[in-house]
């Protein structure tokens, strides 16, 4: 009776960790779906609080690709991307998930920079089928110092960069802005998701303060120690600034 009981509790517990969080992900965001319907059909859909998606290769489709989904981040985020009219500018885009519902909104323009090509290829097909292509411009450099070479390290679907002696050569904010004609007055929001390589672009932007009119910035840190700091950095510079919850870094003026 005991052993039932045991069971019992553990498949009610089990539904709920992997169909609550689901439901209020689907609720709250969509459902995460992108269909051709062609042979090169890339699709991505949520399954409790992780995604798989399939890319297409020579010999079929590989379901080898996992992200995880964080249902309380992604709930206590949505808020902040409502902003005024104006250029968002999404580092780390990854497949879209906030390129394209804010390109599909008040979005002026979108400026998604995703280095990963794996991320990349979906995120440009989700583009195409939502036909949002001439508001969303794609950039394939990451953003970090000056003619840096870097290599990307995959991470499944996501990737981090680190210094190499080959592989692609990063560019920093303001020349993103440069080769997309985008004047720091323009952006009303930037997203920073770049698994560990936000430092580099946090140190841009802080010394840039100054250029930017009325702006938010969302960034993910992961270390408590770097959270404070940044926070003191941009509080210095008349930004309002707080964490959203354990990771996201929030400042706005």
């Amino acid at each position: 009776m005991n052993y039932l009981l045991t069971r019992a509790w553990s498949f009610v517990r089990g539904a709920v960790r992997g169909v609550l969080p689901l439901y209020i992900l689907i609720r709250v965001r969509g459902p995460f779906e992108y269909t051709s319907g062609n042979a090169q059909t890339i699709v991505l859909r949520p399954r409790g609080t992780c995604a798989w998606y399939r890319i297409p290769r020579n010999d079929g489709f590989k379901e080898d690709y996992e992200y995880t989904l964080n249902p309380v981040t992604e709930i206590s985020l949505l808020p902040f991307f409502k902003t005024r009219p104006g250029v968002f500018v999404d580092i780390g885009a990854f497949i879209g998930k906030y390129t394209i519902p804010l390109a599909q909104g008040n979005a002026t323009r979108v400026i998604a920079v995703e280095p990963n090509p794996v991320s990349r290829c979906i995120l440009a097909e989700a583009v195409e089928l939502n036909q949002i292509h001439n508001k969303v411009t794609i950039i394939d450099r990451p953003i970090g110092k000056r003619d840096e070479i870097v290599r990307l390290v995959l991470l499944g679907g996501v990737a981090r960069t680190e210094k190499a002696k080959r592989g692609v050569r990063s560019i920093t904010f303001h020349e993103l802005l440069a080769i997309t004609h985008v004047s720091y007055a323009d952006i009303s929001l930037i997203k920073i998701d770049v698994e560990g390589g936000e430092e580099i672009i946090l140190k841009q932007l802080v010394a840039n303060a100054h250029r930017f009119k009325s702006i938010r910035i969302i960034c993910e840190i992961l270390e408590t120690n770097r959270q404070t700091y940044w926070l003191q950095k941009f509080r210095a510079k008349g930004f309002r600034a707080s964490m959203v919850d354990n990771q996201n870094l929030i400042a706005e003026r």
